[in-house]
């Protein structure tokens, strides 16, 4: 590999053309968790590392320099490091940075755009389902060594509605086997209707919901949130039911 200078590095890094990777099985140095090494375009490790959290780009070759520096580094770092955890997981010992008034604000904006350009209710930034979208992001950025453009990370809509339906399905799926088990202990079961309309649209939904108890607990999951077009006969809610029942399976178990 060519002589090549640490802004040249960082321009490939931003590229892509570059790429960091994780610390050597064999290194158990604590200033390591601040670093990650650095593969050319080939994957060959080049004798450089970027620190993870201010992305300053440091020469490093075991055989030929110490690792004074990166230790000083690692010390006097202004950003102090946060170990990174897997998005899946969740601890109550993990670590994070203070958010400033001026971050806090520069989101606040922006919430401010995304609701009122569009006409979206403020309701719709507030949530754990929000909550757990925005961490995710930040967890993504978090693991980068380079910047991301949201257009690039962001699904269009067709590609999220698309996917809505492959989750259910998998979620439903899940949901028939977790029932089947339970419902083939209990035996019995009861089923609840509730009519609601739409405010904004004056439509009329129906869902079906389910309840029956297990290990001295009642449970209840909702099976099926449906618009209705039919009249809320009890004719028609019956058969609602039934076809919801019928597609989890459930339609020969007894209900109460």
């Amino acid at each position: 590999m060519s002589v090549i200078d640490k802004d040249s590095i960082k321009k490939k890094l931003d590229s892509g053309e570059f790429k960091s990777c994780d610390k050597p099985t064999s290194a158990s140095a604590g200033w390591w968790q601040s670093f990650k090494r650095i593969q050319d375009e080939k994957e060959n490790i080049i004798p450089f590392v970027i620190c993870i959290q201010c992305k300053i780009i440091l020469f490093y070759d075991a055989q030929k320099t110490g690792s004074k520096t990166l230790k000083l580094h690692h010390e006097n770092c202004k950003i102090r490091p946060v170990i990174a955890t897997k998005i899946t997981t969740h601890s109550t010992s993990q670590k994070y940075d203070k958010v400033s008034s001026e971050q806090k604000k520069k989101v606040l904006d922006s919430c401010v755009k995304f609701c009122a350009c569009d006409m979206r209710s403020f309701n719709t930034v507030n949530g754990r389902s929000v909550e757990a979208l925005v961490q995710t992001l930040l967890d993504i950025a978090h693991s980068s060594t380079h910047q991301i453009k949201a257009s690039d990370i962001l699904s269009d809509s067709t590609t999220i509605s698309r996917r809505v339906q492959s989750v259910a399905h998998e979620e439903k799926k899940k949901l028939i086997i977790t029932l089947k088990n339970d419902i083939n202990d209990v035996k019995l079961f009861a089923i609840t209707c509730d009519y609601w309309k739409n405010s904004y649209t004056s439509d009329t939904y129906l869902t079906i919901n389910i309840h029956y108890g297990k290990d001295g607990k009642i449970k209840k999951c909702m099976l099926k949130t449906m618009i209705l077009t039919a009249s809320k006969t009890g004719e028609n809610t019956w058969k609602a039911i039934y076809n919801t029942l019928e597609s989890f399976l459930l339609q020969t178990m007894h209900p109460i």
